[in-house]
């Protein structure tokens, strides 16, 4: 007796339904895939947009005896968060300074939490080490920052 196989009716059926099955699958993810990437666009276009209203100033800078000091200023619309205080050395080294408001003064700590509103102004004293090449103080908004190179740091 001769073996039988799958009549072609039932074969076509099957692969409808497994095409089909592939398809919902793919649609499911690329739905969901979608959405993801439309809400990531969606914030990173806001977060630009509020962006564009901030600016930092820093100013007045001065090195004597291991400190810095100095002022920054919020000359934007809109408050930020002070992410550091970086200071680059004339040998290529970094030294990052997290500045939080404790007990009404300006400290260097680890996790910064010094908020200014537009135009306020906030004084900063850290210890740091000679031969400063440039200070950088960066906040929450990454086109929000603001750079002293050597030449316009006065010294005591």
């Amino acid at each position: 007796m001769p073996l039988k196989g799958i009549s072609p009716l039932i074969s076509i059926v099957l692969l409808v339904a497994l095409a089909v099955a592939v398809g919902a699958i793919i649609s499911t993810w690329l739905f969901g895939f979608t959405q993801k990437q439309t809400t990531t666009v969606g914030e990173r276009a806001e977060e630009s947009i509020i962006c564009s209203y901030a600016s930092l100033l820093l100013s007045n800078v001065k090195y004597c005896n291991g400190r810095i000091s100095g002022q920054i200023e919020n000359t934007g619309d809109i408050s930020l968060l002070i992410k550091k205080l970086l200071i680059i050395y004339s040998n290529g080294s970094t030294q990052e300074i997290g500045l939080c408001l404790i007990g009404g003064e300006i400290q260097s700590c680890t996790i910064s939490n010094l908020t200014l509103i537009p135009r306020d102004i906030t004084l900063f004293n850290v210890s740091a080490s000679e031969n400063i090449a440039k200070i950088r103080v960066s906040s929450n908004c990454t086109s929000a920052y603001s750079d002293v190179s050597f030449a316009d740091i006065t010294s005591c």
